[in-house]
């Protein structure tokens, strides 16, 4: 055992205690937390809702423009930094609603996995519609659940939630586009 004299421990107690997150970064961390969890649970929209229980939420969207696949309508809302993109469409009941909603969260809190968990968390039970979320696929970077009606992928910063009504729309669509694009190739190779 080597002995040092009172000033070598001090430092060495002082380096030992800076070396982990310092007291701004702690405190930053938990304010961020308590924002996240009080903002996920009672603010945002949910897939299903039409845009007026949206607006009584959180107000007008910020931007709004008609999305790629027929009448659907894409709005975008930012509440409390995290962005929020709802894309509306014409239910099999003929309204307006939420079909698939994307939430973003800011860089601070996207970057702290466990208040980002914890937000997303909430988000997802928001969206449960009185059911439970089934993990149906767990990777290192993404995580996927379903529930009755909808699925969910969960990325770091990114949560998307899909009725599957909305989904088999959108599958349509693409094969519409396809089959479009296919019929342009095939004119257009006939003209060779």
């Amino acid at each position: 055992m080597i002995r040092t004299d009172g000033k070598e421990r001090r430092n060495a107690r002082i380096a030992l205690r800076s070396s982990g997150p310092g007291k701004k970064e702690k405190m930053k961390i938990a304010a961020l937390w308590i924002v996240g969890t009080l903002f996920a649970g009672t603010v945002l929209a949910r897939v299903g809702e039409t845009p007026e229980e949206a607006a009584e939420r959180y107000g007008p969207p910020r931007d709004s423009f008609h999305g790629i696949y027929s009448n659907t309508i894409i709005r975008v809302y930012n509440k409390d930094g995290i962005r929020v993109e709802a894309a509306y469409f014409m239910n099999g009941s003929g309204k307006s609603v939420i079909g698939e909603i994307k939430y973003l969260l800011p860089y601070e809190i996207g970057k702290s996995n466990v208040v980002a968990k914890t937000v997303f968390t909430q988000l997802l039970e928001a969206n449960a519609a009185g059911q439970q979320w089934e993990l149906q696929n767990n990777r290192p970077a993404t995580q996927d659940y379903r529930r009755d009606g909808a699925t969910a992928t969960m990325t770091p910063a990114l949560l998307t939630v899909t009725l599957d009504e909305y989904a088999v729309l959108v599958a349509a669509e693409k094969a519409r586009i396809a089959t479009q694009q296919g019929e342009r190739i095939d004119r257009h190779l006939k003209d060779f």
